[in-house]
């Protein structure tokens, strides 16, 4: 499936128990001016920001060499979600320029998965605006993950690594390597704590994390290089999902 250099915004609205699965392979090719938009299908104004409209993008295990770039994907339950490493070694899923927000559960999650995403937002979630679980291989530049919708009630960070798989009671079932690295992005809210962290020695686990401006109080010490702790990034307008940055930001 290919969504390529629209003549005007492409729009596609989906609607309640509807989702998007690709096993093969899917390019949105967007531009900055032409962007490609996939959303709830109410189109008043303020149910723009309401979550759960629809499932979400995907990726089943096998699907590989997906990129999307300048989309903006909104209302969905996961906004979206990709499975397994790939066996050749190409990445699952490339992000660019993409917006994903208003998600009841979360905006992007990997399962053991090969993601990489340069210059995205990742806001206002129910629980999530990252999630990574079980392993993966996961690299983002120049992103902003934010969660400011009080969509649910949350104790938990909204971005969360873990190279383990756990039943209810919190008993290991399965682990796989991971590895995560973050540069000159944004992880904020009002927790005191936005880095959700879980780890067993078993497996690898890499959290390489440099030059970001992050909500943390640093746990278990595991940030070792140059971030910025707990300055307001100054958002824009929050309360409208405007997370670009004022000029006197610390970021």
């Amino acid at each position: 499936m290919r969504f390529k250099y629209p003549t005007k915004e492409e729009r596609i609205y989906a609607s309640a128990r509807s989702s998007m699965y690709i096993g093969g392979t899917l390019k949105i090719k967007g531009t900055a001016g032409k962007r490609v938009s996939i959303r709830g299908d109410k189109p008043v104004w303020e149910t723009q920001f309401l979550p759960n409209q629809w499932g979400g993008i995907h990726f089943l295990i096998g699907s590989t060499n997906n990129q999307i770039a300048f989309a903006d994907i909104t209302n969905a339950t996961i906004g979206v979600r990709v499975d397994s490493l790939p066996v050749n070694g190409n990445d699952n899923l490339i992000l660019a320029n993409t917006r994903i927000q208003y998600c009841g559960q979360a905006c992007l999650l990997g399962i053991t998965a090969h993601i990489k995403a340069v210059n995205c937002l990742f806001a206002d979630a129910g629980s999530y605006t990252f999630l990574g679980l079980l392993g993966g291989q996961y690299a983002f530049n120049h992103c902003t993950f934010a969660e400011y919708s009080g969509i649910s009630a949350r104790n938990d960070g909204h971005f969360a690594v873990t190279n383990t798989l756990r039943n209810s009671n919190g008993q290991l079932l399965k682990h796989e390597p991971l590895g995560c690295t973050m540069n000159n992005s944004i992880v904020f809210e009002y927790n005191k704590e936005e880095l959700e962290l879980d780890q067993t020695n078993l497996s690898p686990f890499v959290f390489d994390l440099e030059n970001n401006l992050l909500k943390s109080q640093n746990p278990n010490n595991i940030l070792t290089k140059p971030n910025t702790l707990n300055q307001n990034p100054k958002f824009v307008d929050t309360d409208r999902g405007n997370y670009q940055i004022d000029s006197t930001s610390a970021a």
